[in-house]
């Protein structure tokens, strides 16, 4: 089975901040994508509420999509709403297996690709190891991100970065989304231990792959 999606938008829905971002983010990527491969972007616009069950297409849709963005609030990773962190440790997991078929590309190139919204100081080494994109500055009250002459650039680099991605595995010629019809989130019991080192772990001051929105 192909891929479905360019990339999944991983993001909290817990202030209108992030959701009206990931709406804009939704529509910079769509309109920078299709130019490049025959893929558009996902994002889940419902939101979930405490004892909210979560919807097995949100899992398979990660599961088929080339990479994972996120939008990264000092929110994301929440001992309460597992939900985002459940998200990025699926693509940490799968980005792990399935780098392998790309053994013969040029760099360590990873599926996840974080934006950060705010909170820039309180970024996380599981996140801060990436190199990120710098949001902290971007307003609603600007143009749309694909229009904005700061973050538009940002916004083509991401969609070239993901059409790479997308052109090999394609060359690799591996089908790695074979066992999409049974594919399901790592549960939080999965999750729980992982998470609680990222938070224990602490934020450090020092964010040296910072770029993108200066």
């Amino acid at each position: 089975m192909p891929f479905s999606y360019a990339c999944f938008i991983s993001y909290r829905h817990s202030s209108p901040l992030e959701v009206r971002f990931a709406e804009r983010l939704h529509r910079a990527l769509d309109t920078e994508l299709p130019a490049r491969i025959p893929l558009k972007a996902y994002r889940d616009d419902r939101g979930l509420r405490s004892g909210d069950f979560i919807d097995p297409a949100i899992g398979r849709a990660l599961y088929e999509s080339v990479c994972l963005v996120l939008v990264y609030t000092r929110q994301y990773f929440d001992l309460e709403k597992t939900y985002c962190a459940r998200e990025y440790y699926a693509m940490q997991q799968l980005e792990n297996e399935r780098l392998r078929h790309l053994s013969g590309s040029n760099g360590p190139h990873g599926l996840i690709i974080p934006i950060i919204l705010n909170s820039e100081e309180c970024v996380p080494a599981v996140v801060r190891q990436r190199k990120y994109y710098d949001f902290h500055k971007y307003g609603l009250w600007r143009r749309e991100i694909f229009n904005d002459s700061v973050y538009g650039p940002i916004i083509r680099e991401i969609a070239k970065d993901v059409a790479n991605r997308y052109d090999e595995f394609k060359r690799c010629g591996v089908d790695v989304c074979s066992d999409a019809p049974a594919y399901e989130l790592p549960d939080e019991n999965a999750v729980r231990p992982w998470l609680i080192q990222i938070i224990e772990a602490g934020i450090r001051p020092q964010l040296p792959l910072r770029t993108g929105g200066q």
